[in-house]
């Protein structure tokens, strides 16, 4: 069950970190993630790669009135910002889903501006459903 709202901005944010344990990235990570408010965060490790990833979930619950982009770009402004990137995302359009609008490191060394122990991001804002979740709509 998801608490995204029809006219909510979700915006979801993954982090692929290189930290240790799951302990040295709550403590590393813990300060910068807790300024962008989040309705949820996960942290887990990769069995993949063997890194430790974050998954945010944040919005405007409740707060949007009608289907903007201009609310999605927004919102995701603040995020980039607080994690100290500039906006540099993608707008798409899905005749199925609406607007998406989307950011994700292109290197290494650009998620490093956000800490020197992440290593990727990706940055996907909605409108009405939660970035992450494929199978709730």
């Amino acid at each position: 069950m998801s608490d995204i709202h029809q006219n909510d901005v979700a915006v979801g944010l993954h982090l692929v970190v290189t930290t240790r344990t799951m302990a040295d990235a709550s403590r590393e990570f813990g300060p910068l993630l807790s300024k962008l408010e989040p309705k949820r965060c996960a942290l887990h490790r990769s069995s993949e790669h063997g890194h430790h990833e974050f998954d945010l979930l944040t919005g405007t619950t409740g707060s949007v009135t009608r289907r903007t982009l201009h609310d999605m770009e927004t919102w995701s402004d603040r995020v980039l910002t607080s994690l100290g990137l500039a906006s540099d995302y993608h707008i798409l359009f899905d005749p199925d889903e609406g607007w998406t609008v989307e950011d994700c490191s292109k290197s290494p060394e650009e998620a490093a501006l956000i800490h020197p122990s992440c290593i990727h991001y990706h940055l996907r804002a909605t409108i009405g459903f939660d970035p992450w979740d494929v199978d709730s709509r």
